[in-house]
């Protein structure tokens, strides 16, 4: 049986969308287009651990840039300079178009303010991180619950 390939799965592009929510409420979306080989979207759309594996690399890529797009506050305790990019990327290799969702967390150089947002998002976006940021997303935590992904990449302001 063969499946029908669309156009976009022969030119291999991949969307990356994050979304950082500040701790003094400043909201930013992006969204990035990434060529991928077909091969390796395939291989992504066939087995999860191959799709998270992408969904690291490509949030990956942009967490300096976003980390660095302006002046954050910590997701957290809402006072200091955020100096680290907690992401979470989740992939959804079977959409007509395959993206990528994020709701990194930026937190200061706290390591409490660092595992605060770990565990609030490992209880599904409860306490401090539902306040900001599950109302904008809705969709995100139900994939992510489904998929059983929950991959961090961090970045740091050195």
């Amino acid at each position: 049986m063969s499946r029908r390939v669309h156009a976009y799965e022969k030119a291999g592009l991949v969307l990356y969308q994050p979304k950082i929510v500040d701790g003094s409420g400043v909201t930013e979306t992006w969204s990035f287009e990434h060529q991928v080989a077909p091969d390796v979207l395939q291989k992504a759309q066939a087995h999860a651990k191959a799709a998270a594996e992408l969904a690291e690399e490509l949030a990956a890529s942009h967490a300096d840039e976003l980390l660095a797009a302006r002046p954050w506050k910590c997701c957290v305790c809402r006072k200091e300079k955020a100096l680290q990019l907690l992401q979470h990327p989740v992939p959804y290799m079977k959409l007509l178009q395959p993206t990528i969702t994020d709701l990194p967390g930026v937190v200061c150089s706290s390591r409490d303010c660092a595992a605060q947002h770990q565990q609030e998002y490992r209880k599904g976006l409860g306490g401090v991180l539902s306040e900001r940021q599950a109302s904008a997303t809705p969709f995100y935590m139900a994939g992510a619950a489904l998929l059983g992904v929950a991959a961090v990449i961090v970045a740091s302001v050195v």
